[in-house]
């Protein structure tokens, strides 16, 4: 069987695919992804011998246009600043990610969230979909 997936977005949106393509390749099924032509996308995915199908435009580009709106809704969220400046880098992000973590409530939630993870929703979620495939 061949499965093709398909994102637009970031590397949250592409890397759950590549994880999910590698979990049907696991159980018989062949899998591309259909993502953003970036390349870190596609060193990402032929990293993990998955096939990547190049759609749309760079999804760095359009990231980096957003940057303003998101910054303003975390700023507005108490949680602090995403960065300063034209464009985030890893250290204005790491700041705000720490701020937010020195808020009890916030610390709290991360915490139970993180403890109801699962570590096998690739495999578990390539199950249901070869599962059902025979319904479609």
């Amino acid at each position: 069987m061949r499965v093709l997936l398909s994102t637009y977005g970031s590397r949250g949106d592409v890397e759950p695919l590549a994880g999910l393509a590698v979990a049907l390749r696991d159980l018989g099924a062949e899998a591309l992804v259909c993502a953003p032509p970036d390349e870190v996308f596609a060193r990402r995915l032929a990293g993990v011998g998955v096939p990547m199908v190049p759609v749309g435009w760079s999804a760095r580009e359009q990231t980096l246009a957003d940057q303003p709106y998101w910054a303003g809704r975390v700023a507005e969220l108490g949680v602090g600043v995403a960065y300063q400046g034209p464009v985030p880098t890893f250290e204005s992000l790491s700041a705000a990610l720490g701020t937010a973590l020195e808020s009890p409530r916030i610390r709290e939630r991360a915490a139970a969230v993180a403890g109801t993870i699962r570590a096998d929703g690739a495999t578990a979620a390539a199950k249901l979909l070869l599962e059902t495939e025979g319904d479609a």
